[in-house]
Parts: C-alpha cells; structure tokens; sequence
C-alpha cells in the first residue's frame, strides 16, 4: 500500500470520527441537555441561538432561524457536505469491496 492510500485511508477515518463525534454531541445537547442558563455570562456570544436556530431548521421555519442565529446557514452548510462526503465514502468502500 503506498503512502498516498494510507494518508487516504487515515483521512476518510478520522473524517468518520469528526463526524461521529458532531453527531453525538448534537443528539446529546439536542435530547439530554435541558438548560435555559447556557449563556449567562453577560453578553451575545456567536452561539447564543443557535439551538433556537436548529430547531426552527428541523421544522422548516428558515426565516425564523436565520433571524435567532445567522451562524445556522455555516452549519446548515457543514451538514450538508458531512452528508455528501459520508455518500462519498460508503459508494467508494461499495466499489473497492465489487472489485
């Protein structure tokens, strides 16, 4: 195996970590993590919203959620290319396993 398929193959691993990792916490904060005091510190952070701003997302409610935190469409955005390249990964591993 050369040293490209090996940086290829630890690339696509540690991007399934990354997203691994994205996913539960999401879940965790989205489903286990009840607080209203998150930001009590006194001013606006840039996350302050912003689960206002995925729940308006889950819902459909766009307008809503860009007005609660403008940071949602960079996530929106991240999610979507998560979700791309993980398509990516599955139909290369499917192909390599045909072959």
């Amino acid at each position: 195996m050369s040293n490209w398929e090996l940086f290829k193959s630890a690339f696509r691993t540690s991007r399934l970590i990354t997203y691994s990792v994205f996913l539960f916490t999401y879940i965790y904060t989205r489903f286990f993590y009840h607080s209203d005091n998150l930001c009590n510190h006194g001013f606006t952070c840039p996350f302050c919203g912003l689960r206002t701003a995925m729940y308006y997302i889950e819902h459909g409610r766009f307008a809503d959620a860009f007005n609660s935190n403008k940071l949602c469409v960079l996530v929106v955005l991240f999610f979507a290319a998560a979700v791309i390249d993980l398509l990516y990964i599955v139909i290369s591993y499917l192909k390599k396993k045909k072959a």
